[in-house]
């Protein structure tokens, strides 16, 4: 949500937070680009869960950049399960919750479309523009900024959805048994950030140069005196008068 906030103040009616047009297709396609661009022609910048680097988007926009941001996996399940309890009212017992093979290997299901790590690993070396790290989010804000070389992206930002209390989330993590089962349910995932940690993002790092530390320090100093961007209310109204209301008649008239 953070990242959203920050794509949304930089490229504000020129950005979306997008999902398909139509309720039988689970990720944005080319032909949901197609119809999203009638909306948006001058659009620069999309977004959200639903966006992946394995369907035929690259078809109808080559120019296309993805990115992600890797958290390690263990905290990452954890908080998952936390945020369903804290935010959307479950009641449901870890142990029974972690059986679920829809919440195993998360991240390497959402790269590859598939359990496959080594598929995951390939399309992260090979169709990502860049690769940061939630444990370090304001560096990788830092890399992504540099890298991309566009004036238009502005990385200040407040942050969003932080967990109020993450006692459930810290439990899990200290418990061994369930440590355990976070571990067995994420085996693919550790593989993933393993390589993301040792080899892609040291070389993300290397990009920027031997600046990084100073020009980090420099940033996160400025970044606590930065508010809100105001002229998010463009967007807003866009999102909310245009696009949400096309996205309604397109699953009432295109639903197959």
């Amino acid at each position: 949500m953070t990242m959203q906030q920050i794509l949304r103040d930089s490229y504000r009616t020129d950005h979306c937070t997008v999902a398909p047009f139509t309720t039988n297709r689970q990720f944005f396609t080319a032909e949901d680009y197609k119809m999203l661009k009638r909306l948006y022609p001058r659009l620069k910048s999309i977004a959200s869960h639903r966006v992946v680097a394995f369907t035929d988007l690259e078809s109808v926009c080559p120019e296309v950049k993805y990115y992600t941001f890797f958290r390690e996996p263990l905290a990452r399940c954890a908080s998952h399960y936390q945020y369903q309890l804290q935010k959307m009212g479950k009641t449901i017992a870890f142990e029974e919750w972690i059986k679920v093979e829809k919440y195993h290997n998360f991240q390497t299901h959402r790269i590859a479309g598939e359990l496959n790590v080594q598929k995951a690993i390939d399309m992260i070396r090979d169709n990502f523009f860049f690769v940061g790290l939630m444990e370090h989010f304001d560096e990788s804000l830092l890399l992504l900024q540099k890298k991309l070389q566009d004036p238009q992206f502005n990385i200040h930002y407040i942050r969003k959805n932080i967990a109020s209390d993450n006692r459930i989330k810290n439990e899990l993590l200290k418990d061994p048994a369930k440590r355990k089962l976070l571990e067995e349910a994420n085996r693919l995932d550790l593989e993933l950030y393993d390589y993301v940690i040792k080899e892609r993002y040291p070389e993300e790092q290397r990009i920027y140069g031997p600046e990084l530390a100073a020009d980090l320090a420099k940033f996160k100093e400025r970044n606590k005196s930065y508010h809100k961007n105001t002229s998010g209310w463009q967007d807003f109204l866009k999102r909310n008068l245009l696009y949400k209301p096309a996205l309604k008649l397109a699953n009432i008239f295109l639903r197959k």
